[in-house]
C-alpha cells in the first residue's frame, strides 16, 4: 500500500509541474500575462507532456467524480474572479486517474485494504489527540486513498460560530459512502479559508484569502518547519523555468548561533510573492541546515509587495511570525526588479539588532537595499 501512495503522490506532483514547466517563457516579459485556465490545461494535457509520457498516454475514462456545493462553488467563482480566470475545477477536472495501475491490488486485497483504512483512521484520531497534526493528517490521507475514491462531493456546512466547516463527501469502489471532516474553516464575510488549528488550508501550513486570490504561510507551520532551511533548497527550487525569484541572504551571529534572516520575492508559477524567514543554526554545524525560529524565538513582522507601476500585490500586517510570506493571482506577471518588498521587523534586543544591522549594512553598500532604524524596529526596503 506504500506503493499506491508514493504512486498517487509522484503522478500528482509530476502533473503539476508538467504543466508550469513551460510557464517561465512567457513570464519572463516585463507584465507578461499569466496563463488562463484553458492554455494550462493545454499544457498539462498536451500529447507531448511529461505526464503522458509517464504514464504510457493511457487515460481511463472512469476517472473520480468531483462535485462542489453551491457555497464551493461560489469559492471557486470567487477565486477565479479575482485571480485572473484562473479556474482550479477546472484543473481538477483535467487531472489523470491516479489509482489506474492500482485498481488492481484493491481487486485482489479488498478486505485487507478496507482493514488498513479502518486502521488508518484509528490511528488519524490517536495521533490528533496527541496533538500531532501531521501525522493525523498523512494517516487520514492515506486511508483515504486506499479506497481509491470513485467519487468525491465537497460540502460546506454552516457551523454555530458562523463558520463553514468543509466536508468530504467520499464514495470508495465498494460504493461505500463516508464524510470526512478536513478541519477547513471558511469565514465568508472575510472570504478566507483556514485551519481551525492555524496549521493551513488542508495542513498545507499556508491560509487563503477568496476574495483577493491570495495565500500566506499560517504562524503553525508544521510541515514546514519540520524542514527547516538550506541554500540548498533555493539551489534546485529556483532553477525552474516556471520561477523568476530573487533573494537576499542577511546573515549574523546571534547567543552564539549562527542566525539568518533571509528575504525572497518574484514570480512563483502562477503567483507573484514575497517571503521574510528567520532561522539559525549552530556554529559548529558546516552541513549548510538551518533550524526554524521556534514560538519563542519569533519576532513581528510584516510584509509589503508593491510594483513599479503602482500596483500593491500584498499588505500583510504585523504578526508575530518565523516565515512571513504573501502569494497572490493576478493577471499579469512582474518580474523581481519590478517588485519592491519592504518589511518591519521588531527585535526583542540590542544584540539582535547590531546584528541585523551589520548584515543590512553590507547589503547597502552593495546599493541592494535601503533600510532604518526606530528603537527596535528595522525597516528594509528592497
Amino acid at each position: 500500500m506504500l506503493l499506491h501512495t508514493i504512486t498517487t503522490v509522484t503522478v500528482a506532483a509530476i502533473t503539476l509541474f508538467s504543466g508550469l514547466i513551460g510557464a517561465g517563457e512567457a513570464g519572463e516579459a516585463v507584465g507578461a500575462p499569466v496563463w488562463d485556465t484553458a492554455a494550462y490545461l493545454q499544457n498539462i494535457l498536451d500529447k507531448n507532456a511529461k505526464i503522458k509520457r509517464i504514464t504510457f498516454g493511457v487515460y481511463p475514462a472512469d476517472r473520480m467524480v468531483m462535485t462542489y456545493d453551491e457555497t464551493l462553488d461560489k469559492i471557486f467563482d470567487d477565486l477565479a474572479a479575482a485571480g485572473g480566470g484562473f479556474d482550479a475545477r477546472d484543473i481538477i477536472a483535467g487531472l489523470p486517474d491516479m489509482h489506474y495501475y492500482n485498481r488492481w491490488i484493491y481487486d485482489l486485497l479488498e478486505e485487507q485494504i478496507v482493514a488498513a483504512q479502518a486502521s488508518l483512521v484509528a490511528k488519524a484520531d490517536a495521533a490528533y489527540a496527541q496533538g500531532d497534526v501531521v501525522m493525523m493528517f498523512v494517516n487520514r490521507l492515506t486511508g483515504v486513498m486506499l479506497g481509491m475514491p470513485k467519487q468525491l462531493h465537497v460540502r460546506a456546512d454552516l457551523m454555530e460560530n458562523g463558520y463553514y466547516d468543509i466536508i468530504l463527501e467520499i464514495t470508495d469502489q465498494n460504493g461505500t459512502k463516508s464524510d470526512l471532516g478536513t478541519q477547513i474553516w471558511y469565514d465568508a464575510e472575510e472570504g478566507l479559508l483556514f485551519h481551525k488549528d492555524d496549521v493551513g488550508f488542508c495542513y498545507t501550513g499556508f491560509d487563503i484569502d477568496v476574495d483577493d486570490a491570495e495565500i500566506w504561510s499560517a504562524t503553525n507551520n508544521p510541515l514546514q518547519r519540520s524542514l527547516g532551511y538550506s541554500k540548498l533548497y533555493d539551489d534546485l527550487f529556483l532553477q525552474s523555468r516556471a520561477i523568476n525569484v530573487t533573494t537576499v541572504r542577511l546573515k549574523f551571529p546571534y547567543r552564539g548561533q549562527d542566525w539568518l534572516l533571509q528575504l525572497w520575492k518574484g514570480r512563483y508559477f502562477i503567483s507573484n510573492g514575497g517571503e521574510v524567514g528567520l532561522y539559525h543554526k549552530e556554529k559548529s554545524d558546516i552541513s549548510g541546515f538551518y533550524a526554524c525560529a521556534s514560538d519563542d524565538e519569533r519576532i513581528p513582522m510584516t510584509l509589503t509587495l508593491t510594483t513599479d507601476d503602482g500596483l500593491l500585490l500584498i499588505d500583510r500586517p504585523a504578526t508575530l511570525h518565523w516565515w512571513m510570506t504573501g502569494f497572490v493571482l493576478r493577471d499579469r506577471y512582474y518580474t523581481p526588479e519590478r517588485m519592491t518588498l519592504e518589511t518591519t521587523l521588531t527585535v526583542p534586543d540590542d544584540e539582535m539588532l547590531a546584528g541585523i544591522r551589520a548584515a543590512l549594512e553590507t547589503e547597502k553598500a552593495k546599493g541592494v537595499l535601503d533600510y532604518s532604524i526606530s528603537g527596535r524596529d528595522i525597516s528594509i526596503k528592497w
